[in-house]
């Protein structure tokens, strides 16, 4: 391109089959130092009084000399001259995938005896966990990872674990609370609380708001 704006052409017709690339340099806002680079250029052939036009071209559709071109292109990743330094950008792009693939084998190779694990198959966000309460995402969190104040305070009392005082010597946890405790099986039956801790806490807005009510209802909400 630099050779171009520099030739003694007045109107010059710049060809590409990349329509993101063409986007990109049409953003004056940007922070990407090529692109930069590329608007000082335009800047300059308009102080020389050129014309410059981009024109997008949709690939090697239908033309005969697709493959040499394709050969080409590829003749050209084995020169051995002097490459410009990858921007960071670019590289974000190209590791945001490979880092999040990794990611999910991570994820499946835990053992489903990890509470989030049990309930939830793969890292990605869950949309429900943003709340329009701060209290509501807390409660929330605490309940999928499976420690609460409410089961686990006693280990910063340093007392020994709670025990229901509806069931003989049934240890007190988010899941027997949930699904379990027969003390609650009217309120879970008002508030539709499925018998399936991944139904119960999966990401869907339904089940959050039933299972919030749940706890509303048999008053534990605010000892979570």
């Amino acid at each position: 391109m630099e050779y171009l704006l520099n030739s003694k052409e007045k109107k010059i017709i710049i060809c590409s089959d990349s329509r993101s690339s063409l986007k990109a340099i049409c953003k004056l806002d940007t922070d990407n130092k090529l692109i930069q680079s590329i608007h000082t250029l335009l800047y300059s052939s308009v102080r020389s009084h050129k014309s410059v036009i981009f024109l997008w071209i949709p690939g090697y559709t239908g033309l005969s000399n697709n493959e040499a071109a394709d050969r080409a292109a590829k003749d050209a990743t084995l020169l051995n001259d002097k490459y410009e330094i990858i921007l960071p950008s670019d590289w974000k792009s190209f590791l945001r995938p490979k880092i999040m693939s990794q990611w999910i084998r991570d994820w499946e190779l835990v053992p489903l005896t990890n509470k989030l694990r049990n309930i939830k198959s793969t890292p990605m966000k869950w949309v429900t966990s943003c709340r329009n309460t701060r209290r509501e995402e807390v409660v929330l969190a605490r309940l999928r990872i499976g420690h609460t104040l409410f089961t686990h305070g006693f280990i910063f009392r340093r007392e020994e674990p709670p025990i229901c005082s509806e069931c003989n010597n049934v240890p007190l946890t988010v899941r027997h609370i949930l699904v379990e405790c027969p003390k609650y099986s009217k309120a879970r039956q008002k508030c539709n609380i499925s018998s399936q801790m991944e139904e119960v806490l999966k990401d869907d807005e339904n089940s959050v708001q039933n299972t919030l009510r749940f706890l509303k209802d048999i008053n534990v909400f605010n000892s979570m």
